[in-house]
């Protein structure tokens, strides 16, 4: 349920990123996406119980279907035609490049241990 609840809530930020970015602009759908993220990491690494844990990836999950959905575009509409192919790549690989150095942050902080290492794994 603790994962799920990233899945689920970034599918209700990507189906809620086209009206949010009609009536707040792109910039500002992005300011929203922001701030989710880091309400949701200071949840992250406060969470007292399993409900607030699921609570905060639900919101992660929100603003990355956000901030999915429309970081591509907005790069495309500020982007010169000549460098937009280029540039559009660029948030997939920043996203995979995270991925991979948040696995490597896992491994670094499991390897440490800790009663609270999850802590600095989530948040």
């Amino acid at each position: 349920l603790i994962v799920t609840a990233t899945t689920i809530g970034s599918l209700l930020g990507t189906v809620s990123a086209s009206r949010l970015s009609d009536s707040s602009g792109r910039r500002g759908t992005l300011l929203i996406s922001s701030v989710l993220f880091l309400l949701a990491g200071v949840l992250l690494g406060w969470a007292p119980t399993v409900g607030v844990l699921i609570a905060a990836r639900f919101l992660v999950g929100v603003a990355i279907g956000n901030a999915g959905a429309v970081v591509p575009i907005y790069i495309a509409e500020c982007a010169e035609p000549s460098r937009r192919g280029a540039l559009s790549t660029l948030p997939q690989l920043c996203i995979s490049t995270g991925i991979f150095l948040s696995y490597c942050v896992s491994l670094a902080v499991s390897l440490v241990g800790g009663a609270g290492s999850w802590r600095l794994m989530t948040g």
